[in-house]
């Protein structure tokens, strides 16, 4: 863990339990989600299980993969349609 000034280890338990979907109280979103820390561009919640699941299939079918990866170009955007089966897109 590393914090910041910007990112105390509360925030980052925050943005780690938002961005997973796991449940966050108002008060937290109030004192945390701020446009300091990314405003909209913060928020990686769309599609969150489905890369998981498709990080989980690549490794259990290549232990090895480099394409296992959990693509975050946008908040809302084309990233949960990622998958690991296509070369094109998960190329370094």
């Amino acid at each position: 863990l590393v914090e910041t000034d910007l990112f105390s280890a509360d925030a980052l338990e925050f943005y780690t339990r938002w961005n997973l979907g796991d449940p966050v109280t108002d008060a937290e979103v109030a004192e945390y989600r701020t446009p300091e820390r990314g405003g909209a561009q913060g928020d990686y919640r769309d599609g969150m299980p489905e890369k998981i699941a498709n990080v989980i299939d690549c490794l259990k079918t290549h232990p090895n993969s480099k394409r296992a990866t959990i693509p975050i170009p946008f908040a809302t955007e084309g990233s949960k349609n990622v998958t690991w089966e296509d070369a094109g897109q998960t190329k370094c």
